[in-house]
């Protein structure tokens, strides 16, 4: 077997690997939106975000009610938002905080989306 023919053999498993991973992976997967989340700094963009693949559509008010307020033990009680929405002018805004009984100190959890940039603060005023 000659030394070319070797390596088209190896490229043309991977790439058929590859095409039978896709086919068989569920849209919901393939298809799945980017979501950035800023994990402590609400004013600007943080050196520690991260880019995750959801199949949440968290700009989606509806999913968002569904987001589970029960996570193991802890339990999530939210706060009353629809001033901070008509002020911010977000599509979505959630915010919540997890208790558990075995910890003192809650965790926060504040999601807000805007179609409109200048909704939160003016572009001009960020930089």
């Amino acid at each position: 077997m000659s030394f070319y023919k070797q390596y088209f053999t190896i490229i043309g498993l991977l790439a058929l690997t590859i095409v039978i991973s896709i086919l068989l992976l569920p849209p919901s997967m393939v298809l799945a939106q980017t979501v950035t989340f800023i994990d402590t700094k609400s004013f600007r963009s943080s050196p520690d975000q991260t880019p995750v693949r959801t199949k949440m559509d968290i700009g989606n008010s509806e999913h968002m009610r569904g987001f589970p307020k029960t996570i193991g033990k802890w339990q999530g009680v939210d706060y009353e938002t629809s001033q901070i929405e008509a002020r911010l002018n977000a599509d979505v805004v959630l915010m919540r905080a997890y208790q558990s009984p075995s910890f003192y100190q809650p965790i926060f959890l504040l999601i807000i989306k805007s179609s409109d940039p200048g909704s939160f603060h003016r572009p001009l005023g960020t930089l």
